[in-house]
């Protein structure tokens, strides 16, 4: 009686995970061969999306309070010259390598430092990909 009930756990055991394969590609089963729709949190964002994030950034700056803080202040600067003065941000960061997962910390950012911590997590060895919002 033990030995059945081991051979009938272990053929039961077995049998787990074998199905595994189920979703695969086949005539009966069409849409599991489509590909995996894009990641939205990585996605690009579009030129509108960036001129309203330079913005709301720029606001988190211009609200900021006396810091006292070079870094802060310079960061700031930059800021200000590289959105409001010119478009270089937007064409150099914003748009080849600002994620919509980097604009949604972005936004979040209620103080500069956030801000600056940010701004380090964006990836700027890779161009990302823009699709429609």
């Amino acid at each position: 009686m033990r030995v059945l009930l081991s051979a009938s756990v272990a053929l039961l055991a077995s049998g787990c995970g074998s199905n595994d394969n189920l979703n695969a590609a086949s005539p009966s089963n069409p849409t599991s061969a489509m590909p995996a729709a894009p990641d939205p949190a990585s996605r690009g964002l579009a030129e509108s999306e960036c001129v309203e994030l330079g913005q709301a950034m720029l606001d988190v700056c211009n609200h900021r309070g006396n810091s006292r803080s070079s870094q802060i202040d310079g960061y700031c600067s930059d800021l200000q010259r590289t959105i409001a003065e010119s478009d270089a941000w937007l064409k150099t960061e914003c748009l080849p390598h600002v994620r919509y997962i980097d604009s949604t910390c972005f936004r979040s950012a209620t103080s500069v430092s956030v801000l600056m911590d940010c701004d380090r997590a964006v990836d700027h060895t890779t161009v990302t990909t823009r699709t429609a919002p």
